[in-house]
């Protein structure tokens, strides 16, 4: 689970920003903003979220998740955005690691085979080929 330090960092990273002056612009935000966010008086609020989300290639419920979690001030709370954050991480991982060995095991059918993927809800549903075609 990223919280809200390591994802603003992730982003200044991936996108070579030099400072949180740059971030803030990338972001929509205030330098001000920013400085909130780093010394832990805010955590990124639902919009902001789905913003670093799509800079990161991210699942945006799993970003959500990951900042009411950390802005929970109940453990019980805190614990149920914390198991929502980990399902939807692990099931993008999954469905991840499902289209990319169709793309990659199948020939010739790996571009139709991913296209045909929907993440709208979950779990991810592809409309793949059951058999694998190794290539001998």
């Amino acid at each position: 689970m990223h919280t809200t330090n390591e994802l603003l960092d992730l982003v200044k990273s991936r996108h070579a920003l030099p400072s949180d002056y740059k971030l803030g612009l990338v972001l929509g935000l205030s330098h001000n903003a920013v400085g909130h966010y780093r010394k832990g008086r805010t955590c990124l609020d639902d919009r902001v979220s789905i913003k670093v989300a799509e800079l990161l290639d991210l699942d945006a419920g799993y970003v959500a998740a990951c900042m009411h979690s950390e802005r929970a001030s109940d453990d019980t709370i805190k614990a149920l955005w914390s198991r929502v954050a980990f399902t939807l991480e692990r099931s993008t991982a999954a469905a991840l690691a499902v289209i990319l060995s169709v793309v990659l095991l199948t020939p010739g059918e790996s571009q139709a085979s991913a296209s045909v993927c929907s993440a709208g809800e979950y779990p991810l549903t592809c409309a793949v080929p059951l058999s694998i075609h190794c290539g001998y």
